[in-house]
């Protein structure tokens, strides 16, 4: 326009408006990149976000974690299973080594506290002491009485006395077997304790065939849009890149 206005005819008016033009690209040129920058720095924001939720929900319903962990107590379970001759044979021997002890037992066991002469001894207290499992000479223990609430030191002390008479009149006798009833309770142990571990194996592979199968159709349906979270977060990267 200054050209056109002017009329000078050195300078072409062509070149003043080529020149217009040019300064009106430059100035937009820096103002939009200043909105890029912006925008690109959104965007960024937006993909790191999108790609953490992505793949906490991957970790939580995809991840082999938990089917691992499942694994681990099952193997745990088996070996148990597998020990279980091994612990009877440790119990039966512990019969024997404590062979001395259970004839005590067995011995002070023939002999109700119901019948003991002990002033301190009512029939109240008598009636608390068999709640908590107390009935007989063997079963007078310090940590035992100890458990009873609103007992006296003096019926303690009094119900030990009453069992130190009686087990000095206990003889051991080397020659005799194992009780019978002392394996049969091994034996019920053990049984018991396989029957326990059957069943909690059966439960547990079932739960850990239940945990594949829904990590297997997590993964089918988590694949993709994971995938694609973590591709725009990339290339929201390399875009903040290439700006900086």
């Amino acid at each position: 326009m200054i050209g056109i206005l002017t009329k000078i005819e050195a300078v072409h008016p062509g070149w003043f408006i080529a020149a217009g033009v040019l300064a009106f690209f430059l100035t937009q040129s820096v103002f939009n990149t200043e909105d890029d920058e912006a925008a690109i720095k959104r965007r960024l924001e937006r993909a790191r976000l999108k790609w953490e939720a992505a793949e906490a929900e991957w970790v939580l319903r995809a991840s082999s974690e938990e089917f691992s962990r499942q694994k681990a107590r099952l193997q745990e379970l088996r070996d148990a299973w597998e020990q279980l001759p091994s612990l009877r044979g440790r119990r039966l021997d512990e019969l024997k080594d404590n062979h001395w002890v259970l004839q005590r037992n067995r011995y002070l066991d023939g002999f109700r506290i119901a019948e003991a002469r002990i002033e301190a001894l009512t029939v109240e207290r008598h009636a608390l002491l068999a709640s908590y499992g107390i009935e007989t000479a063997a079963d007078i223990d310090i940590k035992r009485f100890n458990a009873v609430p609103g007992l006296s030191n003096r019926l303690l002390e009094s119900l030990l006395t009453w069992r130190t008479s009686i087990e000095r009149d206990f003889i051991y006798a080397p020659s005799l077997p194992i009780d019978p009833a002392d394996v049969a309770k091994v034996e019920q142990d053990i049984r018991s304790e396989q029957r326990q571990l059957t069943n909690r194996l059966r439960t547990g592979l079932a739960s850990l065939k239940h945990v594949r199968h829904e990590i297997e159709a997590a993964r089918r349906t988590l694949r993709e849009p994971t995938e694609e979270a973590y591709r725009y977060y990339a290339q929201a990267q390399i875009d903040a890149a290439v700006l900086s």
